[in-house]
C-alpha cells in the first residue's frame, strides 16, 4: 500500500468515527428533549388531578419520575457517552495516524484503539465528567424535582 493510500484509508477510517459520533448526538438530543417534554406534560397532568380518587395516580407518579430519571441518566446518558467517546476515540486514532503517514510513508499503525471496558469505574459514571452529558443529567434532575413539587402538593 502506497502512503497516499494508507492516508486516505486512515481518513476514511477517521471519518467514520466523526460520522457516528454526530448522527447519535444529533439522535441523543431529539430523545433528551422528548424525555423532558414528558416530564414537562407530566407536570401538566399532575397540576390537573384534584380528586382524592388521583392519590393513586400521584403514588404511580412519586415512583416512576425518580426511576425515570436514573434510567435516562445511567441508560441513556451514559450509554451514549460511551459509544460517543468509543467512535471519538478511533477518530483521533485514525486522524492521528493519517498524519503520521504524511510524514512517514511507511508508518502502519494498530488496527483500532482499544473500547471502553465495561468493568471499568469510568464506563460507570465517567459520562458526569463530560459537560454535555452532565448538563443534560442537570436538566433532567431540574426537571424532575419541579414536578416533583406539583406531585407531592397537597390536593385541594
Amino acid at each position: 500500500m502506497s502512503g497516499k493510500e494508507k492516508f486516505d484509508a486512515y481518513m476514511k477510517m477517521a471519518e467514520f468515527g466523526w460520522k457516528s459520533f454526530d448522527g447519535r448526538r444529533q439522535f441523543e438530543w431529539k430523545v433528551t428533549l422528548g424525555f423532558w417534554g414528558l416530564l414537562v406534560t407530566t407536570a401538566v397532568f399532575a397540576l390537573k388531578l384534584k380528586e382524592p380518587d388521583s392519590l393513586e395516580t400521584i403514588a404511580w407518579l412519586k415512583c416512576l419520575v425518580p426511576i425515570s430519571v436514573l434510567l435516562h441518566a445511567f441508560v441513556w446518558q451514559r450509554g451514549v457517552w460511551v459509544a460517543n467517546r468509543n467512535d471519538k476515540a478511533i477518530a483521533e486514532h485514525f486522524l492521528k495516524a493519517a498524519d503520521s503517514v504524511v510524514r512517514d510513508p511507511g508508518f502502519v499503525t494498530d488496527a483500532m484503539p482499544s473500547k471502553l471496558e465495561w468493568k471499568s469505574l469510568k464506563w460507570g459514571f465517567g459520562f458526569l465528567g463530560d459537560w454535555a452529558q452532565l448538563f443534560q443529567v442537570l436538566a433532567t434532575v431540574l426537571f424532575a424535582i419541579a414536578l416533583g413539587f406539583v406531585v407531592w402538593r397537597p390536593l385541594p
